[in-house]
């Protein structure tokens, strides 16, 4: 079968090799498959899959814990990909939370059943993970935002949260994400075939006790290493790529050394220099930096992105927007201001992209209709600073009135006829500029 990427980034990757092979025609046979297995026969074989190929137009999506949820405040491992494949036209999104497993994956905006990330999950999680919270609300499932996003590559970053269970819980651990694995690799997220799946662990924990109140990291690497290995047999077992982060992470770190974490645990800027071109070599291959000399500009763009899509995916005041509070004002407001907030992220794809680097920043994409963005000033000085032409700075200007003009018209009607606040005032940070 032909396999889209999914990455999976955890602690430790365990795969289940059962003692004679089972037919499964759905989740709900895998997770019996799964569950019924004794953990006994996981083998112990490491993954040697091949790197990943970058295809044309390909969608990325990075799912899974702390190290993935990070990942957009820094944008180096987007961005590494993004000057590597300047011509690939890549669509790279996140959807990281901090403490989410391979099964679980709590917001409060979905109701109790979609708090476990696929059919199943709940039976594989911890019994404390299965009390009845009585969320309530409508944001979508994992499986149904990677449908919405055209997955072909889906990166999830787990294991470190699971680590910390310790040995007692590494047997439930290896089925949980042995059952993540094989439903990921069952489903079509871009209607035509399986996402591939690469799995990267953890990275090792930092020292820093003698200038912070924060544990040695003893203890917490050798659950560590216990929960990596784990992880290396699942995808092994699954043909999932694996990428062993905890072990080369502990080369970047040496008493002398300036930090790689914040708090031991959490990667600092340096740590995630450190670790983007690491990973980008090991999920697809080394691969020259086509666009070294516009990397500033690539990664200035990929931030502004970035921060855009979290305010989409991750908005501010979630609980009108999807939850408790979603009624009586939800349906008029939210609806419109979701789209728009899709299409602005969908914009800064395209500055990224665009082959005159000089024209990156937003302020000079094309005009879009039933839109309220404005760029902010501050937008148009730097767009000023990076132009190199008398033609560029009057495209700016010219373009930033079209915008002023169109976000006041725009506001007006929508002042008349909106019952309580216009849509830009009832979440602000979703429709100002990223540079406002």
């Amino acid at each position: 079968m032909k396999h889209k990427i999914t990455f999976a980034l955890t602690g430790s990757l365990a795969s289940m090799a059962f003692a004679a092979p089972q037919k499964v025609d759905s989740t709900s046979d895998i997770i019996k498959a799964v569950s019924a297995a004794p953990a006994t026969n996981i083998s112990s074989t490491s993954s040697n899959s091949a790197p990943l190929k970058i295809t044309k137009g390909a969608h990325i999506t990075i799912i899974g814990n702390g190290i993935a949820s990070r990942m957009p405040k820094f944008g180096d491992f987007e961005t590494e990909l993004q000057v590597r494949y300047p011509d690939a036209k890549l669509t790279i999104r996140n959807m990281g939370d901090e403490a989410n497993t391979p099964a679980f994956r709590p917001q409060p905006g979905r109701d109790y059943e979609g708090q476990y990330a696929f059919p199943g999950a709940k039976d594989l999680v911890r019994e404390d993970l299965k009390a009845n919270t009585k969320a309530t609300g409508h944001f979508e499932t994992p499986d149904q935002w990677l449908t919405k996003l055209k997955t072909d590559v889906v990166i999830a970053c787990f294991g470190f949260t699971s680590s910390f269970d310790g040995p007692s819980e590494l047997d439930r651990f290896k089925k949980e994400l042995d059952a993540f694995l094989k439903h990921t690799q069952s489903q079509k997220y871009n209607g035509k075939s399986a996402p591939q799946v690469a799995l990267v662990s953890s990275t090792a924990f930092e020292n820093l006790s003698k200038i912070q109140d924060t544990p040695n990291g003893i203890v917490e690497n050798k659950n560590l290493a216990l929960y990596t290995k784990a992880m290396q047999e699942v995808a092994a077992a699954n043909s999932v790529l694996f990428v062993d982060a905890f072990t080369t992470s502990k080369t970047w770190i040496a008493p002398n050394k300036e930090p790689i974490t914040q708090d031991g645990a959490l990667l600092n800027a340096k740590g995630y220099q450190l670790f983007a071109p690491f990973l980008a070599d090991s999920i697809f291959g080394k691969a020259p930096a086509k666009a070294s000399a516009k990397r500033a500009a690539i990664h200035a763009a990929v931030n502004e992105k970035n921060w855009v899509w979290h305010n989409y995916y991750k908005i501010p005041n979630g609980v009108h927007v999807y939850a408790r509070r979603f009624k009586p004002w939800g349906p008029q407001n939210y609806p419109d201001e979701l789209k728009k907030a899709a299409e602005m992220t969908q914009l800064r794809d395209q500055a990224i992209w665009l082959p005159r680097m000089v024209n990156l920043l937003t302020s000079l994409l094309p005009m879009q209709r039933h839109t309220n963005f404005q760029p902010f000033q501050q937008t148009s000085n730097q767009v000023v600073k990076m132009a190199t032409s008398n033609t560029s700075l009057v495209k700016t200007r010219s373009l930033s009135s079209q915008y002023q003009k169109a976000t006041k018209s725009n506001f007006s009607r929508q002042k008349q006829t909106s019952r309580i606040w216009p849509t830009q005032c009832r979440c602000p940070s979703t429709t100002r500029d990223a540079f406002g």
